[in-house]
C-alpha cells in the first residue's frame, strides 16, 4: 500500500513515518514535504492510497468550506484516497465564547463577576517555546467587528522594573474572519496574555454577543534533548474550552480525524521533565535541588490510565458552512509512543497509527474503498466514553487486529464425512466436508482440495462464500487397497484469498479401508415349469460372497417369503465362497412371488446392501389327480449346500 506523509521534513516527520512503519512495515511510505496543497496533488498523482497528516492549518476557517485545502481534501476522498489528519493538541489552548464587556472598556471578559478577567494568559516555557501565534476566528459576517492583541509583563532593564504592556502591532487579517497576532518569547517579557477587543469603527456595545474562537499555537524550539520528551504537554491557557477545539483541517467532514488516548500505563516522559520545565523555566538538571525535591514530591502525573483521553486532545463537535454539527474526532489512537527518533506525543503520534492500520486493511483486502476503510476502523474500535460515537473519543480507540479481521474472510473446513461410514477397497465412496466463512467479509473463487495421503483426489472452486455462511462440498473416491488413509481437505492452498487466519484452512481424518463381505443372491430357478398344487417342487438359488474379506465363515440369516408366508434358516457362507439354497414348496393353487433374502436385518456389514435379494413370480396350477381328501398341508422349507470356492453365477 502507498502512503503519503505530508509534513515539514523535520524530526516530527521522521517520527510520523516511524509509527507507520511499526504498524505496517510493508507499506510504501513517501514524504511530501513543503507545500501542503501541492503535496496532496502530487500524492494523488502518484496514486497513493492513504495521506497521513499530523499538522494544523490555522489560517483556515474552522467550517468545512469549498476552498483551497478543504477542497483538496474533499477531492482526494471523493477519488478514493483516505485522508487522515490529527485532531490537534488544543483542548487546553482553545477558547470559545461570545463577546461580553460589562464595564464597557472595550475588552472581552473571559470571566465575569467578582473575579472578572479580561486577559487570556498563556502558560508555557521560554526555554522550550519560541514564537506564539494566536488566531481569532469570527463568522464571515462578523469579520471586522473584533480584534485580538498580545500583551505581557516586560522587564525595563534601566529601571529593573516589570511593567505591563499591550503590544500595538495590529492583528493580521487572514481568510474570511481569521485574524492573528504573533509574539516572540525571546523578548524580555513574562506572563504573556491576549486580549479580544472591539475593532476600530465599532463601539463595545455594537459587538456584544459576537461569537468567536481563539486558538493558541506555540512554536516549539529545536532543543532535541527536551523536545523529544516533551511534545507540548507543558502548555495551557487559563480559560480553556475543550469543546470544539479541533483545528483545521481536521474539521473537514472528508478528513478521517484522529484524537489521542493514552496507551497502557504510559510513564510521564522523563520524571516530570515537562512539568518542571514549564513551571520553573529551567532546563531539568539545572533546577535547584531544593525546588526539585519539592516539585518531585507533588507526584505530577507519573502514569496515565489506559484509554484515558489525552488531556491535550482536541474535541468536537465541528460545524460545516451550513452550521450543521459534525461529531469529531472520528477515532482515537495511542500517543506517547517510542520511535526510532525518540518519544512521540500529541495527536501527531495518533494519526499515523490510523494510517498504518488503514494500510494493513488495504493489504488484507485491496478492494476496499476509502469510505469502507474508515467505516471498518470505526466499527471495530473499542468504544470509550459515552456509548457510541462522541465528541471526545469519536468511535473509540482503534483495535487494529479486530479491524483487519472485519475486512477479511476466515475460511475453515470441518466435518469430513465418509459415506458409507465403513468402506472397503474398490467401493465407490462419497467424501463430504463443510466449509464455513467465519470472518466478516465475503470470499470469492476459493480453491478446495480433497487429498488422500497428500495426493489430490479432487480440486474444485467455490465461486462465492458469504460471511457467516457454510457450504458442503463433496467428491467421489474408489480406494484401491485395504488399510488406513489420511483424508484431508485444504482450503485456498495457493493463498490467493486474504484471510484473518490461515492456520485453520486444513482439516483431516483417518479413514480405514477394511475387508468386507458382499452377499449376492443369484436369480431363482424352479425345478419344474408347471408347479402343481399340493405336490412338492423346488426353488433354487445361490448366495455368493463377492467381498474383499478372506478366510472367514459367516452364518447368514436367510428368509424365503411366499407372499405373506415365510421360512428362514441360518446358512453358512465362506469368504469367496458360494452356498446353494433349495426351498421345498408345497402350496395351494394360485399366482405367487417368492423372495429369497440374505441378511434382511443387516446383521452383517457388507459392501453393498442392495444385492442381497432375488424374486420370482410363478403360477401353481390345480391338481387333476389329487382328491380333496388327499390334499396335503402347505409347507415352505429351506435347505442348503455350501461350496467353499467361489463359482460364477
Amino acid at each position: 500500500m502507498k502512503i503519503a506523509v505530508i509534513d515539514g521534513g523535520s524530526l516530527h516527520e521522521a517520527k510520523v513515518m516511524d509509527v507507520i512503519r511499526s504498524i505496517s512495515p510493508d507499506a510504501q511510505i513517501t514524504n511530501y514535504s513543503g507545500n501542503w496543497l501541492k503535496g496532496i496533488e502530487n500524492a494523488r498523482g502518484d496514486a497513493v492510497d492513504i495521506i497521513s497528516v499530523s499538522l494544523a492549518a490555522p489560517h483556515l476557517r474552522l467550517d468545512d468550506d469549498n476552498r483551497d485545502l478543504y477542497e483538496q481534501i474533499k477531492f482526494s476522498r471523493q477519488n478514493g484516497t483516505l485522508y487522515i489528519n490529527s485532531a490537534g493538541n488544543y483542548a487546553n489552548l482553545h477558547y470559545m465564547g461570545t463577546f461580553q464587556d460589562s464595564d464597557n472598556d472595550g475588552m472581552h471578559e473571559f470571566s465575569t463577576g467578582l473575579w472578572r478577567d479580561e486577559t487570556l494568559d498563556v502558560k508555557l516555557s521560554k526555554i522550550l517555546d519560541g514564537n506564539i501565534s494566536t488566531y481569532l476566528y469570527l463568522d464571515p459576517q462578523d469579520a471586522d467587528k473584533l480584534d485580538i492583541r498580545a500583551g505581557g509583563i516586560e522587564l525595563i532593564p534601566v529601571l529593573n522594573l516589570l511593567y505591563p504592556v499591550i503590544f500595538e502591532n495590529p492583528s493580521k487579517l487572514g481568510n474570511d474572519g481569521v485574524k492573528w497576532v504573533e509574539i516572540s518569547t525571546n523578548r524580555s517579557i513574562s506572563d504573556i496574555y491576549f486580549l479580544v477587543t472591539n475593532a476600530t469603527g465599532y463601539n463595545s456595545s455594537d459587538v456584544i454577543g459576537t461569537p468567536f474562537h481563539i486558538f493558541v499555537y506555540p512554536e516549539a524550539k529545536e532543543i532535541p534533548l527536551i523536545n523529544i520528551k516533551v511534545d507540548g504537554q507543558h502548555r495551557w491557557i487559563d480559560h480553556p474550552v475543550q469543546e470544539s477545539s479541533i483545528s483545521a483541517p481536521g474539521t473537514s467532514k472528508y478528513s478521517f480525524t484522529v484524537g489521542a488516548t493514552y496507551s497502557n500505563l504510559v510513564k510521564s516522559y522523563s520524571d516530570k521533565v515537562a512539568f518542571l520545565a514549564a513551571v520553573s523555566g529551567i532546563i531539568p538538571g539545572q533546577i535547584p535541588p531544593a525546588l526539585a525535591i519539592i516539585l518531585d514530591s507533588l507526584a505530577i502525573g507519573d502514569t496515565f490510565p489506559q484509554d484515558d483521553l489525552a488531556y491535550f486532545s482536541s474535541q468536537g463537535p465541528v460545524y460545516d458552512a451550513a452550521g450543521n454539527s459534525i461529531i469529531k474526532p472520528d477515532i482515537v489512537a495511542p500517543t506517547f509512543v517510542s520511535t526510532d527518533n525518540g518519544i512521540f506525543g500529541g495527536t501527531s503520534a495518533s494519526a499515523p497509527h490510523v494510517a498504518g492500520a488503514a494500510a494493513l486493511l488495504l493489504s488484507a483486502n485491496p478492494n476496499l474503498t476509502a469510505d469502507q476503510v474508515q467505516q471498518v476502523i470505526e466499527e471495530s474500535a473499542v468504544d470509550l466514553g459515552e456509548a457510541g460515537k462522541d465528541n471526545k473519543y469519536g468511535a473509540g480507540r482503534i483495535d487494529i487486529y479486530e479491524a483487519v479481521k472485519r475486512v477479511t474472510p476466515d475460511l475453515e473446513p470441518s466435518n469430513i464425512q465418509v459415506i458409507p461410514d465403513i468402506v472397503t477397497k474398490g467401493q465407490n465412496i462419497t467424501l463430504k466436508a463443510d466449509v464455513r466463512n467465519t470472518g466478516y467479509w465475503d470470499a470469492q473463487n476459493i480453491e478446495m482440495q480433497f487429498l488422500k495421503n497428500g495426493t489430490i483426489i479432487n480440486a474444485s472452486i467455490i465461486p462465492v462464500l458469504k460471511a457467516g455462511n457454510m457450504v458442503t462440498i463433496e467428491t467421489k473416491w474408489v480406494p484401491d487397497n485395504l488399510g488406513s488413509y489420511n483424508i484431508s481437505v485444504s482450503v485456498d492452498p495457493g493463498n490467493r484469498v486474504p484471510e484473518s487466519n490461515k492456520s485453520n484452512n486444513y482439516v483431516s481424518r483417518i479413514v480405514t479401508i477394511v475387508p468386507l463381505p458382499d452377499f449376492v443372491m443369484s436369480p431363482i430357478t424352479l425345478s419344474t415349469e408347471r408347479p402343481v398344487a399340493y405336490t412338492p417342487f423346488y426353488a433354487y438359488a445361490s448366495i455368493y460372497n463377492e467381498g474383499t474379506d478372506t478366510d472367514t465363515l459367516y452364518y447368514v440369516y436367510v428368509t424365503a417369503t411366499l407372499n405373506s408366508a415365510q421360512a428362514s434358516a441360518w446358512v453358512p457362507v465362506f469368504s469367496g465362497g458360494r452356498t446353494d439354497l433349495s426351498v421345498e414348496i408345497t402350496w395351494y393353487p394360485g399366482t405367487y412371488t417368492l423372495t429369497l433374502t440374505a441378511d434382511p436385518l443387516d446383521y452383517i456389514r457388507e459392501i453393498d446392501e442392495t444385492n442381497n435379494a432375488a424374486s420370482k413370480t410363478f403360477t401353481i396350477f390345480p391338481s387333476l389327480t389329487i382328491s380333496s381328501a388327499e390334499q396335503r398341508n402347505a409347507s415352505l422349507n429351506i435347505s442348503y449346500k455350501e461350496t467353499k470356492g467361489l463359482q460364477k453365477k
